[in-house]
């Protein structure tokens, strides 16, 4: 079976590919081109979306890679000890992104924080 990655990588390709023959044909056979490239963007589009579902913003991110580090350092590493101490412990210049999140944008966050951590316990 083919992984996420390599079946991206392939429909990347055919949309190179078709992107290149552009202009070389009938406009019938061109316009079903430009049908086939619409179609393999939002193709692509929703691969990605499946590839990483947490599209998360450079605040987020940082914010994130805070919560990791303080996971893999905590004395405690169990997740609801980690996210009762975090806002407490958290860096003030960190705590500045974080106290500007909407309630979505923390929702994903954590829901970030929490496939890293299912992702942590597959690999130990």
């Amino acid at each position: 079976m083919k992984s996420l990655q390599q079946l991206i990588s392939e429909k990347e390709s055919e949309l190179q590919n078709l992107e290149d023959s552009l202009g070389l044909g009938f406009p019938i056979v061109e316009q079903a081109k430009m049908v086939q490239i619409s179609h393999l963007q939002l193709e692509l589009e929703d691969l990605r979306q499946i590839e990483d579902p947490y599209q998360l913003d450079d605040n987020q991110q940082i914010v994130l890679e805070w919560l990791e580090e303080y996971y893999a350092k905590s004395q405690w590493p169990f997740p609801f000890y980690v996210l009762k101490h975090a806002a407490n412990d958290m860096p003030a210049n960190i705590f500045g992104f974080y106290d500007d999140f909407t309630m979505k944008e923390e929702y994903e966050v954590l829901a970030a924080f929490a496939q890293w951590g299912l992702e942590q316990e597959e690999v130990g």
